[in-house]
């Protein structure tokens, strides 16, 4: 099954997002500092679009057509852990981003989360939108008609911006025990 962090305890969800994040960075071979990002299917938390608003980020936007399950003292919990990790300007970036204080709380002008909407809807309907990076981890296998979505994909990309995807051919154990 594709990974949630609705069962996994918060240790485990916070290194499947700095393994994630780390992955982004190194193998792209970019820095997100100033960056407007497009993140495609982040899942079950924001926590990755988190850890690049920290990291310098100007803005992300995570698009996912479905809106998955979620626990939101677990995913709260999980983001207090991510914060604490982080060294000071990090965090002074990150409270920018979201308030942790009550509830989670997402700055709009920093972070938002689009769900319910195909990439190729959202590119129409944000005609004018520019990202300098649009990323992706374990989406583009599950995309039957490629080609509308990399036309979409073209239409959001600023000039000179980059597109970072991570495929999984993995089978979620459908053909190994567990």
């Amino acid at each position: 099954f594709p990974y949630t962090t609705l069962f996994r305890s918060v240790t485990d969800s916070l290194a499947y997002i700095e393994k994630q994040f780390a992955d982004y960075i190194k193998y792209a071979g970019l820095s997100p500092q100033g960056k407007r990002i497009l993140e495609l299917g982040p899942g079950d938390n924001l926590g990755v679009a988190l850890k690049f608003l920290a990291a310098g980020a100007a803005s992300v936007v995570c698009l996912d057509r479905f809106y998955s399950k979620r626990n939101a003292e677990h995913e709260r919990e999980i983001y207090k852990a991510l914060r604490e990790r982080l060294s000071a300007d990090e965090q002074s970036r990150f409270d920018q981003a979201v308030n942790l204080t009550d509830k989670v709380e997402f700055n709009p002008e920093k972070l938002q989360s689009v769900y319910g909407v195909s990439l190729d809807g959202f590119a129409d309907k944000l005609a004018s939108a520019k990202f300098d990076l649009i990323l992706s981890c374990a989406v583009l296998e599950e995309i039957y008609d490629p080609d509308p979505v990399f036309a979409a994909m073209d239409r959001l990309l600023a000039h000179g911006g980059s597109l970072v995807h991570v495929i999984d051919l993995g089978d979620y154990g459908m053909f190994r025990e567990q």
